[in-house]
């Protein structure tokens, strides 16, 4: 991204694009990809993995998610726990007002 960016990426992205993205949630609904997956997990840690709605139907991501070889708890944060966590987060954000 920053290779091809039409401006200087250190203003709006001093610790570089990696960083950034780094910092976002991934939404893995669509698919369960074994090499996408491991690409991501490279640079996010699985508590920024979601899945969430899927435009799939939602036992082929299941059974993909059953086949990456996530430990259990990785593969409850994913389908669950990480979800919740950041609704929590946006309840508790909104009570703050």
């Amino acid at each position: 991204m920053a290779q091809y960016a039409t401006i200087d990426m250190s203003t709006c992205a001093p610790n570089g694009i990696e960083a950034e993205l780094a910092r976002l949630h991934f939404d893995i609904a669509g698919t369960a990809y074994a090499p996408a997956i491991a690409a991501l997990k490279a640079l996010v840690p699985t508590s920024r993995i979601l899945f969430d709605h899927p435009y799939v139907p939602v036992g082929d991501t299941a059974r993909g998610l059953d086949e990456l070889g996530l430990s259990e708890s990785d593969r409850l944060a994913i389908g669950r726990g990480n979800a919740l966590r950041l609704l929590q987060q946006v309840r508790t954000a909104g009570t703050a007002s």
